[in-house]
């Protein structure tokens, strides 16, 4: 009887003993399966999210920056006739290489193979490649963006907006695409293009950035506008109710604040949300880069403005730094908190922080004043 109580017990204890084991190896288990589907689903999803960023992400980027571009007709029909010849001498000598490879080979029925290469594998290879490039210029657009982001001066208050980051990516774009005419005009004339043009009676002609239009990819504008008569002229006027994307400001959500300009029907010009600096470009004043003493990096040539915002034909689009930023309606301004982006004479673009020390502002404004230029 005693024995077999403690046979019992005994074999009750083992078997919450093998219970015990048993348990832990169906939570170990559990726990293997439990990471092999967290495993599984990352092996899934990140080649999933990969190719979905090979097949669209290029989509994305060029769609973006579709909107800063401006093609004509001709330049279309050039780019459409560029890709079919790319198109056909890749088919040429891929076919012509495909021929000389499969003619040395032998079947073991036919005594000859097919030599022909088909056109829809020049094609799906065209595609490949055009995805290719796509893709990397996705990731270069990721890795500006995430660049940026970590050195960038401007306060991170703008980051919760769904295309803040983007659209003061394209306002950098618009500047340093205005910064390139700028040195493309200098390389051309040997010097930049006055703030406005004035005649000798004092009346305004045309504007700075009416001088850049062929370096903005807009020479057939350009080719129409009567420069012997004012920009307000009849036969002018229609001319300069044409929108060019480069000076749009993708954060201003106006084109021209109430009071700025009369919005009739016989006025519908367009604006320019971009201002020179007036102590470079000012009446007839045409600067050359030698000039600027104090050096290109240190002085300001344009710069975001947000109020009395003027059309982009008007030849008094100029204004002066040192009112400060954000701080006078005729001085420069952005709708991004603290500051805004100014284009520099070497070309590059700094955001400034609208509290900057004046006299720092000031240095900046002037090019051959002499003053030091701290950090900022």
């Amino acid at each position: 009887m005693t024995d077999d109580f403690h046979k019992t017990g005994r074999d009750v204890a083992e078997t919450e003993i093998t219970w015990g084991y048993r348990l832990t190896g169906l939570q170990t288990l559990g726990l293997f399966l439990i990471l092999i589907a967290v495993l599984g689903f990352f092996q899934i999803m990140f080649p999933l999210l990969l190719g979905f960023l090979f097949l669209t992400g290029w989509a994305v980027y060029l769609w973006r920056f579709l909107s800063l571009w401006t093609f004509t007709v001709p330049q279309f029909l050039w780019c459409c006739g560029l890709l079919l010849a790319v198109a056909l001498v890749t088919h040429l000598l891929l076919n012509g290489l495909y021929h000389r490879i499969q003619s040395t080979r032998v079947d073991h029925v036919q005594t000859a193979v097919t030599t022909k290469w088909e056109k829809c594998w020049t094609a799906s290879l065209l595609v490949l490649v055009l995805s290719l490039a796509g893709f990397s210029f996705a990731l270069l657009g990721l890795k500006q963006t995430v660049q940026e982001l970590v050195t960038t001066n401007e306060r991170l208050l703008l980051v919760h907006k769904g295309r803040g980051r983007y659209r003061r990516n394209e306002t950098r774009y618009h500047l340093k695409q205005l910064g390139l005419a700028m040195h493309n005009y200098h390389d051309t004339m040997s010097r930049f293009p006055p703030g406005g043009i004035f005649d000798r009676a004092g009346q305004p002609q045309h504007s700075w950035t009416t001088q850049l239009l062929p370096f903005l990819d807009q020479a057939y504008l350009y080719n129409q506008i009567n420069f012997e008569q004012p920009w307000t002229a009849t036969d002018n006027r229609p001319h300069f109710e044409n929108r060019l994307p480069v000076l749009q400001n993708p954060k201003l959500n106006y084109d021209f604040q109430p009071g700025d300009l009369r919005r009739d029907d016989a006025h519908r010009l367009k604006p320019a949300h971009y201002a020179a600096n007036s102590h470079v470009f000012n009446v007839n004043s045409a600067p050359k880069i030698e000039e600027i003493r104090d050096g290109t990096s240190n002085t300001l040539l344009a710069g975001e403005v947000n109020s009395q915002i003027k059309a982009w034909g008007d030849p008094t689009n100029f204004r002066d730094p040192t009112r400060g930023i954000n701080a006078d309606p005729q001085g420069f301004g952005s709708p991004s908190t603290g500051g805004a982006y100014f284009l520099l004479g070497d070309g590059s673009v700094r955001f400034i922080n609208e509290d900057i020390d004046p006299a720092i502002l000031k240095a900046l404004a002037t090019p051959d004043g002499g003053e030091p230029v701290g950090e900022y």
